[in-house]
Order: C-alpha cells, then sequence, then structure tokens
C-alpha cells in the first residue's frame, strides 16, 4: 500500500489528499494499490500452517523454525497467531526462511505452502 503512494507522487498529476489502505467509496480518495506486490525475493521460502489451540501446531512451528535457524545457514523468522482462549481456538503459524537475512516485520499473505492441522481441517498443499 505504500508502494501506492510513491506511485501516485510519480503521476502526472498526484492526489493531494489520499487514503491508504481501504476503499473510500464515498469521496473516491483511495489510492489502488496491488495487492500481490512483495518486497520479498523469490529465494524466500514461505509458509502458513493452521491449527486448533492445543494441538501442537505452534509448538512445532516453533521448534521447526528454530532448527532451521540455529542448524542451518538459512536466516529464518516466525511468526504466531493465536487467541487467548489458546484451546480449541484457530492458530496461524507464519513462517519464513531465506538465504538472506529477513527484515519482514508483517504476516505472510502470498505463501508457497499451507498445511492444515490434522485435527478436522482438510489438508491443502
Amino acid at each position: 500500500m505504500i508502494k501506492s503512494v510513491f506511485d501516485d507522487l510519480k503521476s502526472a498529476t498526484p492526489k493531494n489528499h489520499f487514503t491508504v489502505g481501504i476503499d473510500d467509496d464515498v469521496s473516491g480518495s483511495s489510492l489502488k494499490y496491488d495487492a500481490e506486490f512483495s518486497v520479498e525475493g523469490d529465494d524466500v521460502f514461505r509458509a502458513r500452517f493452521y491449527g486448533l489451540g492445543a494441538d501442537g501446531t505452534v509448538g512445532a512451528n516453533k521448534n521447526s523454525i528454530k532448527i532451521i535457524g540455529d542448524e542451518t545457514d538459512l536466516f529464518a523468522q516466525g511468526y504466531f497467531v493465536y487467541d487467548s482462549k489458546k484451546s480449541g481456538a484457530i492458530t496461524v503459524s507464519h513462517l519464513r526462511f531465506g538465504p538472506k537475512p529477513i527484515r519482514s516485520s508483517y504476516l505472510g499473505q502470498a505463501t508457497e505452502f499451507h498445511r492444515m492441522s490434522s485435527a478436522g481441517f482438510p489438508r491443502q498443499v
């Protein structure tokens, strides 16, 4: 979305007042953005795992990303989303790793691999 601000500044008639991140259908001041744009290189592997609280998915993914970061030459990062209730709530593990330092500070959107917990969810790859 930030890229859309810079793209607009390069245009012949940049907007003076605008909104980013929402579709302002009242004033029409929203900047259009490319939802597929990514600053990550093609050499970064991204994965997202879905589970149920207390099924072990988050713990297993924390261990996996730690092993990848500690025992390989790859840089690794993990973000974990879970409900405060933990048990029974949906969990999402966002993992990424690659040969260069990872400076991303957001959840992975475009992932190469999706795996849903075997606890009642169908598997998607």
